[in-house]
């Protein structure tokens, strides 16, 4: 017989067994499920994301929870085996458990498969009670308080980092407190009649790009005398291409090799195809007829190096994938929901193909969420999405005591166990800005050796034993002369995170000023949209300043600095919803200076990776994905950001402004910048530009240039002087256009495209596009539809909304009489489309 899995998901009973109006209450759940969850589900509770419900909700967490259910006898009958192991892949977090009323152990980490013995329970003669005790998480928190002290720079109540649990269900800036329990994943008893697999490891070594070898070591348990043979089979396209036997090199290990011709070769979305081979291992009875237990994992074929080798003016911090040096683009993302049972496929899917879409090529797991589930790997490898992994600590100084690191240790070798094998694994990274605050490492002896313990000696060991090939990071931002150098040093070398531009309300500007080797975190806060907003307010509610909407505001002076950037580029807005939009415009454009000019340092800077990707409830915050997943304006430009080949234009001024004179220097001088990493190794580019008088809605002069753009260079190819025009125009009249188009068989194609501000927005006087845009429909497909735009006037950042269609570009620019046609798809049913259009001019105060 092979192994089987018992699974026990269904018919739990949960209650609480303090004191209180639930005592005695019991409700019946299924797993994965956390204690919010089931008491929304029976009414308990109201939405605890709606209005001020946070708030009211928060006695949950101060009582002791019990899950359990019974386990019948016939169960072990259903599959005789001689060991019994009962499996909880999550729970969260501390929690007592017990088997017939026999203690068999208490869990205290939510990273980690917990494994219970239960053979001995096999040969019971009645049924038996499972039973999970959760008691309240923050008087287990206060227990540790004498032995950490330390503060957190986020959790609000404190305590977070004495317990290993996501850090964000305590709190966070853009995040509610809601510290659940539950049993997050599956439970099931697993039955060894023979043999099971414990674990088995494929490493890669390229004899070339075109031939690569596949070492792979198995560890086996064995619990019968029968003999075993293991067999390794690699599959691509569904067809079986290679396969041998495994030499059983002692009683429970097994290794052996194979070689891949032809290789075909996995990429990072916009470098190439994402190759896939499937490689399953089978432990097999002497006469390979009997299968007793087989695993089979996904991986592709490829090469990975993180480059921070001593240069002349610093450090390099490059990735490389199969030789190619790889320019990251992408965003940090945070858990997908605040109740993580919550979470589905089908919501990784929607979110990480947003990524894909607008090309994307990294995503980076921030360290105070969760390691994600295995449908959230399987998706970046089939998108080519980097992932960027970092273990779960952020923010705070964390305990350095043997149980501590114990628990760490089991919690480390687990997950990179279970995600070295995921072609998309790009970087293992200890924590998440602990390394920000060098004055908390060094205030003390043990804070430092605690520091070091972890993140510089046993993080790294396990990552060198257990994976061997991904590359390893102490923090991020890291300078790799050490985090006492952090700031101190010259940046040029490592990792950065750049908040000059948000906390310190510094001009969106100094992104121009900064010089890094890769920024994983830069970021400009948003509103969300008025469809968002009701998932947590009424329509006579929104109003950013009221007791709902700051309870959705978790960044301290959040609002302010918001209104702050907002208003440096855009009038007083007419309501909520243009305010919503003003603040959209307002990210979308910081980020895309920042994004701009990493892009435009290349080689020298080699990543971009701002924050935020998503949002775990609806709020303001730095995503550019909604709760829910409705784009904001800032998804939209980020796909024109990270095109493959990027036009950008930098100005030659800077604007003062000043009391009696407005606008006392004038910007009127300009380079055009060229940015290409895709796959051809030269394309030829015609770059066009048209300067426009916006009220006369005429073009003042234009002109085009052909260029031929080598691949992974950014170059200045065109500087343009309209100081002339300045001084008879006025600034605020005056729009640059420019356009990077390629010449095809059907056609001239716009590669990318810009439009520059001789000012801030703020300073034209704009028409509303409602009255000036015209529009027409015309059906092409089942469901598909071409939408044809024009209007006479210039219309800045045009949205179109219609909930029932898919919107692959929005927020962009309507110039004089210029066609422009967008092709969409019906989400739902099919209905001709009804769409609301708006621009700048609508959304602004006349």
């Amino acid at each position: 017989m092979s192994v089987q899995r018992l699974y026990l998901n269904k018919d739990w009973s949960v209650g609480s067994l303090t004191t209180s109006q639930q005592a005695g209450t019991k409700y019946t759940a299924n797993i994965p499920t956390c204690v919010h969850s089931i008491l929304l589900e029976n009414g308990v509770i109201s939405d605890p994301f709606y209005g001020e419900n946070e708030k009211l909700i928060q006695w949950i967490s101060d009582l002791t929870w019990s899950f359990s259910r019974r386990i019948p006898l016939t169960l072990y009958q259903t599959c005789p085996s001689l060991r019994y192991l009962l499996i909880f892949e999550c729970i969260d977090t501390v929690a007592d458990i017990s088997l017939g009323g026999q203690e068999l152990g208490r869990v205290e980490n939510m990273f980690h498969r917990h494994e219970f013995d239960i053979t001995s329970f096999s040969s019971s003669s009645h049924d038996m009670e499972l039973k999970v005790t959760f008691p309240p998480i923050m008087e287990y928190i206060k227990k540790r308080e004498k032995t950490h002290p330390y503060r957190e720079w986020n959790d609000p109540v404190g305590g977070a980092s004495r317990v290993r649990k996501a850090q964000y269900s305590f709190g966070w800036d853009w995040g509610p407190r809601f510290p659940t329990c539950g049993i997050m994943g599956d439970v099931y008893i697993l039955c060894i009649p023979n043999c099971r697999i414990i674990d088995w490891r494929i490493s890669q070594r390229f004899d070339s790009l075109e031939q690569v070898s596949l070492n792979v070591n198995a560890e086996v348990e064995l619990v019968s005398q029968m003999a075993v043979h293991a067999r390794l089979d690699v599959f691509y396209a569904g067809m079986l291409i290679a396969s041998c036997l495994l030499e059983n090199s002692d009683t429970c290990f097994y290794k052996g090799k194979l070689s891949i011709k032809d290789a075909k070769l996995w990429w990072p979305n916009g470098y190439g195809a994402q190759h896939l081979y499937q490689v399953s291992l089978s432990l097999l009875s002497q006469n390979q007829q009997i299968t007793f237990d087989c695993s089979t994992k996904t991986i592709g074929l490829r090469q990975i190096l993180l480059d921070t080798s001593k240069t002349e003016d610093g450090y390099k911090f490059q990735f490389y994938v199969n030789g190619r040096s790889i320019f990251c683009k992408g965003a940090s993302c945070i858990p997908f929901h605040s109740f993580l049972d919550q979470v589905t496929t089908e919501d990784y899917r929607q979110i990480l193909s947003s990524a894909k879409i607008i090309g994307m090529n990294m995503i980076r797991v921030w360290g105070g969420g969760i390691y994600e589930k295995d449908a959230f790997y399987n998706l970046c490898d089939e998108y080519g999405l980097l992932v960027w992994q970092d273990f779960m600590f952020a923010c705070a100084l964390y305990p350095g005591d043997a149980g501590f690191l114990q628990s760490v240790e089991q919690e480390a070798k687990y997950q990179v166990t279970r995600l070295r094998s995921h072609p998309c694994l790009a970087l293992w990274c200890g924590n998440n800005e602990l390394e920000q605050k060098p004055e908390d490492i060094l205030q003390n002896e043990t804070t430092k050796s605690n520091y070091l313990r972890l993140f510089y000696d046993l993080l790294p060991q396990i990552v060198s034993s257990y994976d061997g090939q991904t590359p390893y990071l102490p923090s991020s931002p890291h300078h790799p002369e050490g985090f006492e150098k952090l700031y101190s040093a010259n940046l040029l070398g490592g990792d950065s995170h750049f908040w000059d531009v948000w906390h310190k309300k510094a001009p969106v500007e100094d992104y121009l000023k900064h010089r890094t080797r890769f920024c994983s975190e830069f970021g400009m806060q948003s509103l969300c949209s008025v469809e968002t907003c009701r998932l947590f307010a009424s329509e006579s509610e929104l109003n950013m300043f009221n007791s709902i909407f700051e309870s959705h505001q978790k960044n301290k002076a959040g609002n302010e600095i918001m209104l702050h950037y907002i208003f440096q580029l855009f009038p007083f807005p007419s309501s909520y919803k243009s305010l919503s939009y003003l603040s959209q415009l307002n990210q979308a454009l910081c980020m895309k200076c920042g994004v701009e000019h990493f892009r435009r340092q290349m080689p020298f800077t080699m990543g971009s990776l701002y924050w935020q990707l998503n949002d775990c409830w609806p709020v303001t915050s730095w995503s550019s994905i909604e709760f829910g997943g409705r784009w904001k304006a800032l998804h939209y430009f980020a796909k024109r950001c990270f095109s493959p080949l990027l036009i950008s234009v930098v100005s030659l001024g800077e604007e003062a402004i000043h009391f009696a004179e407005p606008l006392g220097y004038h910007r009127g001088r300009f380079d055009i910048y060229i940015t290409y990493d895709g796959q051809l190794q030269v394309v030829p580019v015609c770059v066009s530009w048209k300067l426009y008088h916006v009220q006369h809605n005429v073009c003042l002069v234009e002109g085009t240039q052909e260029h031929e753009i080598q691949r992974d260079t950014s170059v200045c190819v065109q500087s343009l002087d309209f100081s002339k025009q300045v001084a008879e125009y006025s600034v605020s009249n005056l729009i640059l256009h420019v356009r990077a188009t390629q010449q095809l068989e059907n056609g001239n194609v716009v590669l990318s495209e810009n439009t520059v501000w001789f000012t801030a927005p703020r300073f034209y006087h704009l028409k509303p596009g409602s009255h000036c845009i015209e529009h027409s429909l015309t059906k092409i497909a089942s469901k598909k539809w071409r939408i044809t735009l024009r209007s006479n006037t210039f219309q800045p950042f045009v949205c179109l909304k219609d909930d029932n269609l898919e919107w692959q570009d929005n927020f962009f620019d309507l110039f004089p009489n210029e066609e422009r046609q967008l092709y969409v798809r019906c989400k739902g049913n099919e209905r001709v489309p009804e769409i609301s259009i708006i621009s700048l001019g609508d959304a602004i105060l006349h």
